[in-house]
């Protein structure tokens, strides 16, 4: 009796546990927990919150950028917009090692040096930064595909 009872419950467990699965992830319904008797068989993955940035308004962007592209882990966030947004320093974002895009226009950025060691940038917008260092920021012309400095840098 016991081996007739298993040979048809892990079936139906399996059967069961494969149709909350689809059930998830053809629904918009992959940001909820499922149980399964109490035992979770799907939870939503956590978004990264493992960082540490100097600027208070660098980190609200970043936090925004990570909510929006549901980024779980650094190494997945690869565009960050952040124009007018009063950041007045980078320091930290070197920790997204694989950013390709960056907006920073309109800001208060004066340093640049930190997007020296972002190796994959290709596109960086800085226009409307006044107060940038434009020695430090030409620097950056040969090592992306498009920069857009600020009128007192050209």
């Amino acid at each position: 009796m016991k081996k007739a009872l298993s040979a048809t419950v892990l079936p139906t467990i399996l059967l069961v546990t494969l149709m909350a699965t689809l059930l998830v992830t053809t629904t918009g319904c992959d940001q909820y927990v499922i149980t399964l008797n109490d035992t979770p068989i799907h939870e939503p993955p956590v978004l990264f919150a493992d960082y540490a940035v100097t600027d208070t308004a660098l980190h609200n962007c970043i936090a925004h950028a990570i909510e929006d592209y549901k980024i779980t882990q650094a190494a997945h966030l690869s565009i960050l917009r952040c124009s007018h947004a009063d950041i007045l320093s980078l320091d930290g974002l070197e920790q997204f090692a694989q950013i390709v895009t960056l907006d920073f226009s309109d800001n208060n950025i004066k340093s640049v040096l930190v997007l020296f060691k972002l190796v994959h940038l290709t596109h960086i917008n800085l226009a409307g930064n006044a107060q940038l260092s434009c020695p430090e920021a030409v620097k950056l012309v040969d090592r992306v595909d498009k920069l857009i400095l600020p009128a007192h840098c050209i």
